[in-house]
């Protein structure tokens, strides 16, 4: 991908990954330069690389995924998810915005927020 030129790059991780039973992985070290690319902070921290290499400048900002009531999507995994990534951002120095606990999306108003138990509806939308 051609990642030159941009200003600003969101990553909006997490959500897909505990569907479909995706491993975590771990945050291991800053040194680290070789990343098991089946897990998500693997993924997320190849991505980085990348993104540092070919962009030094560019500002990147890290999404947590939002809370959901599906149950391929269960709470206490997507706060796995999310924790993964706060860490890895702040590993990078990086920005993270984190829509699972600051969304105000949570237990008692999915309905409300949701159209399907996992995509933001026009009120859910309005943050």
């Amino acid at each position: 991908y051609n990642v030159a030129g941009y200003d600003i790059i969101t990553i909006f991780a997490g959500t897909n990954d505990v569907g479909r039973g995706l491993r975590l992985g771990t945050l291991g070290n800053e040194s680290d330069a070789d990343f098991d690319e089946t897990t998500t902070i693997g993924a997320l921290r190849s991505m980085l690389e990348y993104i540092r290499a070919n962009n030094p400048t560019c500002e990147i900002y890290l999404i947590t995924p939002l809370r959901s009531g599906l149950a391929s999507r269960p709470y206490e995994k997507m706060v796995q998810d999310a924790e993964g990534i706060i860490s890895t951002g702040n590993m990078y120095g990086i920005k993270v915005i984190n829509l699972l606990y600051e969304s105000g999306i949570g237990k008692g108003n999915i309905d409300t927020f949701l159209y399907d138990e996992l995509h933001p509806n026009n009120e859910g939308l309005k943050g």
